[in-house]
C-alpha cells in the first residue's frame, strides 16, 4: 500500500490501520513467527461501510454529470 499512494509514509500508514481496527472496519492478525507477521483484513462491518462508500462515490459522480452535462 506505501509504495502506491505517493507521500505515504510509514507512521501514518500504521495510524491509520491502527484507526480503522479501533473503529472495527479492519480486523489485525498476527502470525507467531520470526519475524512476526501482521495482516489486515476486512471486517463484515468494513464491507458494508466500503459498498456505502462505493454508492456514495457513484452518486457524486452522477451529479458530476448533472451539473456539467
Amino acid at each position: 500500500m506505501q509504495r502506491n499512494i505517493d507521500g505515504l509514509t510509514t507512521k501514518v500508514m500504521n495510524e491509520r490501520r491502527r484507526k480503522l481496527v479501533r473503529f472495527g472496519i479492519l480486523r489485525r492478525v498476527s502470525y507467531p513467527e520470526i519475524p512476526p507477521r501482521v495482516e489486515y483484513e476486512f471486517t463484515d462491518f468494513g464491507k458494508k461501510f466500503l459498498r456505502l462508500l462505493d454508492q456514495i462515490e457513484e452518486l457524486e459522480n452522477e451529479l458530476e454529470d448533472i451539473l456539467n452535462g
